[in-house]
């Protein structure tokens, strides 16, 4: 786990030195990899809204694997959906999140089609009845759909901020910590 601490600091001090313009960005995820590291030396983790707290040895494991797209989803949405469980660390998302996730696909496909009218017509348009210059009718859809995007990031651990959080355990790991295991 620290080795990937390692990778995932060096990752953004690369992206640093290469002149990504999200400075703002990159320092707090490197802020949020410091704490976390800082803490797993002391057994506990950190960056947690209400201080710091033992890591939970008996928190409930959801079972099964998050794969397949609902069949109700847009093409777009699919490829959304296939994008996370691609990128998203192995053993994350668990069949249980499937509506959490398909907030964040909808949303962000909701997102992208809002910003690409705002990108052809402009955050102004003409009011139908007076002419005069009003806001776009795409920017409420476009805010709205961010909103929820990021408040879905952050509850599948899709944030910088989030990741430090999460925990996901090799499954010959979980079995070891699980004493029901040997029942059956």
């Amino acid at each position: 786990m620290i080795e990937h601490c390692h990778r995932e600091i060096a990752a953004i001090e690369a992206q640093i030195l290469a002149g990504n313009p999200d400075i703002q960005g990159l320092c707090l995820a490197l802020s949020d990899w410091s704490r976390t590291e800082a803490a797993r030396k002391r057994g506990y983790f950190a960056c947690l809204k209400d201080g710091n707290r033992a890591l939970n040895k008996n928190e409930p494991i959801p079972e099964g694997r998050l794969a397949d797209s609902p069949d109700w989803m847009t093409e777009g949405q699919k490829a959304g959906w296939n994008y996370a469980i691609e990128h998203a660390p192995l053993g994350l998302l668990k069949k249980l999140d499937r509506s959490v996730l398909a907030a964040w696909v909808v949303a962000e496909d909701l997102h992208r089609r809002a910003s690409e009218q705002v990108e052809k017509f402009g955050i102004l348009t003409k009011a139908p009845n007076t002419g005069l210059p009003i806001q776009s009718p795409y920017l409420p859809v476009l805010n709205k759909q961010a909103q929820i995007i990021l408040k879905a990031a952050e509850q599948l651990g899709f944030t910088p901020a989030s990741r430090t959080r999460i925990q996901v355990e090799e499954p010959s790991k979980r079995l070891e910590h699980n004493p029901w295991a040997d029942i059956g």
